[in-house]
């Protein structure tokens, strides 16, 4: 059941895949607007992408130019960041790329966003993005944003140089990510947060999160915001979802997120009735919307998107 109490139907979004292992092939991104088709033909929501760029070979595309790829493919899904690393980006840029993305999608932009967790990779300090005090930037960037997304004459960084940007659009909704007080704080401004993720464990350990959510939405009367998830949990058909089950596993222990027992008990879904009950369990401690995806390429892919769709018509 959804975070506000209410019966809905599951919004289930993909995410697709535009980064790739350092040595990796760029052949092995996804095609996006193919894949962002398959998405929408199959009766699912969004599509989602994240913001990894490092600038130490690894293969990775730019999110908002990949959301505008999918744009043009599609008609229908939501186009969702996860998570865009705000202090990362001018934020004028940013406002005239969420325009720009808006008005060729018809509104259906979703910007999930936080403060970044790569800043000691080479690209931040090559676009010389700050290090620190990122939550209390992250919070005037985000008061400033939709003024202008709105059109409105605004002094972005207080330079002495307002501007006002067109076309004027809707912004967005926000899905703010992380775990801390502040950030959940943030979320209930902003209406959304966005959870789980890497290491992040199963439906019952967001269950704290959660529960500080509505205390900080009663205590400055606001309503509880809407609640984004990547589940931890591996779906797609047999044999492909094994085989990314444990080359996640692998990485997540690798890089200390996780450790080796916590990554043997990271469960798999290579059924209908499997994936029913893996992402029911998210939908049942109160999230209401996941992103995920189907494990492997090719044929294996679309298997396990349909799959994931077929599930998404058994929990409505």
């Amino acid at each position: 059941m959804p975070a506000d109490g209410t019966a809905s139907t599951p919004h289930i979004g993909i995410t697709l895949s535009i980064i790739a292992e350092v040595g990796d092939d760029a052949s092995t991104l996804d095609n996006v607007p193919a894949a962002a088709r398959e998405v929408e033909q199959a009766g699912l929501d969004s599509v989602w992408v994240p913001d990894v760029i490092t600038g130490d070979s690894r293969p990775a595309l730019e999110p908002m130019t990949v959301l505008a790829a999918a744009a043009g493919a599609t008609n229908r899904i939501e186009l969702g960041t996860c998570i865009l690393a705000l202090p990362l980006r001018q934020l004028a840029w940013t406002a005239t790329q969420v325009q720009t993305l808006q008005y060729i999608s018809g509104n259906r932009l979703v910007l999930g966003t936080g403060i970044g967790g790569f800043t000691g990779e080479p690209f931040w300090r090559a676009v010389r993005a700050p290090t620190k005090r990122r939550g209390p930037w992250l919070d005037d960037a985000l008061d400033t944003l939709p003024r202008l997304v709105a059109g409105e004459k605004v002094d972005p960084d207080g330079a002495g140089v307002p501007i006002a940007l067109q076309p004027a659009t809707p912004m967005p909704p926000l899905r703010i990510a992380g775990n801390a007080d502040a950030v959940l704080a943030r979320a209930v401004r902003h209406g959304g947060w966005f959870g789980g993720g890497a290491g992040s464990g199963g439906p019952e350990t967001l269950r704290p999160g959660l529960d500080r959510l509505r205390e900080i939405a009663a205590e400055v009367g606001m309503p509880m915001p809407r609640v984004t998830v990547a589940p931890e949990v591996t779906l797609g058909v047999a044999g492909a979802a094994g085989k990314a089950r444990d080359e996640r596993a692998a990485g997540l222990v690798a890089e200390g997120f996780i450790t080796a027992e916590e990554a043997a008990r990271i469960p798999i879904a290579q059924s209908v009735g499997q994936v029913v009950d893996a992402l029911g369990a998210y939908l049942d401690v109160g999230v209401d919307e996941l992103v995920t995806g189907p494990a492997g390429e090719g044929a294996d892919w679309l298997r396990g998107l349909e799959m994931i769709a077929e599930g998404k018509r058994q929990l409505t």
